[in-house]
């Protein structure tokens, strides 16, 4: 998968949110001597009870009072969003007298284009418009990935619905975007993540024809196929294959393909390229890696495994394993590969490789499958899983679950252990995923 947006904003809210209240002035250095009416003042409310994130003040032009809006709290069914209604002498909110200050639940708004699902407004933008009610941007639709939809608060509205569907969607999906007004009364919505990417390159079509042409697919609230023209700094693309490995590279944010079959004379191939977003994040450019390091690049291959293990702040590794070579023997070898992170510029595109070795393990194959697990959930300790798969042209591989533990906590501790799970599993197989 490929983000076209930075990393994403923590998503951690403290529930029951406090909220405070300056009486007046600004928080900057004054003089001891100074008033109250100077310096202001901050009380705390205590708990309000709910998650919220975004803080709207309004007039309730119906009956001339503030009216302030919460909302947060992605990943419910119900956003929390909350109005309260203080009288003219109420604290705020109210510690003691609840009956000086009305608070309710506020329905979700529901966007035409997806009825049956609420949209969530946690990772969404605001700003005010001139009629004094609240215009919403944007928002999640799942997984991080953004909506063009916008929803208008009135705060004089019915509790029941106060939200205007009627609102035209935007032309680009959005997540976390900033609204801003403008001198005009209009409201510029401005960055903010778009969706991800599953990108889909090379294979055999329905005639037996290998295929070289990248075709990204949007997940978002409407998915489609997205643009796949190549920008103007992309190199030449890679030739036509199938049967190559590939995973998303998180430090250099792109899709990197290593080997496969182009079904030439030694079609079987070593190649590193790696597929990024272009600068303006329309179009893509394929950059193709040089081969460096102390044990150069392991042989051609088609149908081998590649993972990468992400620990911040240094460049993700590649973990390559087995595979089919040119004269249709298949492989046992490991690898890692890294694109150092001082190759920073698409001039030098190394990829560094170091051959790996390492006792027992599941001996050679190709068409099995792979994966990384995070152990322990910290990022620290980690294993690649490794299953079924090949070892000739007639003999299945056994269906055993193999892991290589202690990765990235250097070489010397990798470790092969093999799994003797209870149960009924899927049984010898090849090509699976």
């Amino acid at each position: 998968m490929e983000r076209k947006a930075g990393a994403a904003p923590s998503r951690r809210a403290v529930c029951g949110t406090a909220l405070f209240v300056i009486a007046a002035g600004a928080l900057i250095p004054c003089p001891s001597n100074a008033t109250l009416s100077t310096t202001g003042r901050w009380r705390s409310g205590g708990s309000i009870g709910v998650v919220g994130t975004h803080v709207a003040v309004l007039h309730d032009t119906l009956t001339d009072s503030t009216r302030v809006l919460f909302w947060g709290g992605s990943g419910r069914p119900n956003i929390a969003g909350w109005s309260f209604i203080p009288s003219d002498s109420a604290s705020f909110p109210a510690d003691t007298d609840q009956a000086s200050t009305k608070a309710h639940l506020l329905s979700v708004p529901n966007p035409h284009r997806a009825p049956e699902r609420p949209a969530d407004i946690f990772c969404s933008g605001h700003a005010m418009l001139p009629d004094g009610s609240l215009l919403v941007v944007g928002g999640e639709y799942f997984g991080d990935m953004g909506t063009p939809w916008a929803f208008k608060f009135n705060p004089s509205g019915p509790d029941s619905f106060p939200w205007d569907n009627s609102i035209a969607t935007m032309a680009q999906d959005r997540w976390y975007p900033t609204a801003t007004e403008v001198a005009s009364g209009k409201i510029l919505a401005t960055t903010g993540g778009s969706h991800q990417h599953m990108m889909v390159f090379g294979g055999l079509n329905a005639s037996g024809t290998v295929q070289g042409t990248p075709y990204p697919f949007a997940v978002s609230g409407v998915s489609f196929w997205d643009n796949n023209s190549l920008g103007q700094y992309s190199q030449s693309p890679p030739s036509a294959r199938e049967g190559q490995a590939a995973d998303f590279d998180a430090y250099w944010n792109r899709v990197t393909f290593f080997g496969g079959d182009e079904h030439v004379a030694n079609g079987r191939v070593n190649e590193v390229w790696g597929l990024p977003a272009s600068p303006d994040d329309t179009t893509y450019e394929w950059r193709q890696s040089t081969p460096a390091g102390p044990d150069g690049p392991p042989v051609g291959r088609t149908r081998a495994t590649m993972v990468f293990v992400h620990k911040t702040g240094v460049p993700d590794t590649a973990y390559v394993f087995g595979g089919l070579d040119n004269n249709g023997n298949a492989l046992g070898d490991l690898w890692k590969g890294w694109r150092p992170a001082a190759s920073d510029t698409d001039s030098t595109l190394f990829w560094h490789w170091v051959q790996l070795g390492s006792t027992g393990g599941p001996g050679p194959r190709y068409g099995h499958a792979a994966v990384v697990d995070d152990v322990d959930g910290l990022g620290s300790h980690f294993a690649m899983l490794i299953y079924g798969g090949k070892t000739d042209g007639s003999s299945w591989a056994d269906n055993s679950v193999w892991a290589l533990t202690h990765l990235c906590e250097g070489d010397p501790k990798l470790t092969w252990v093999q799994f003797t799970p209870s149960g009924t599993g899927p049984g010898p197989c090849q090509g699976h995923a």
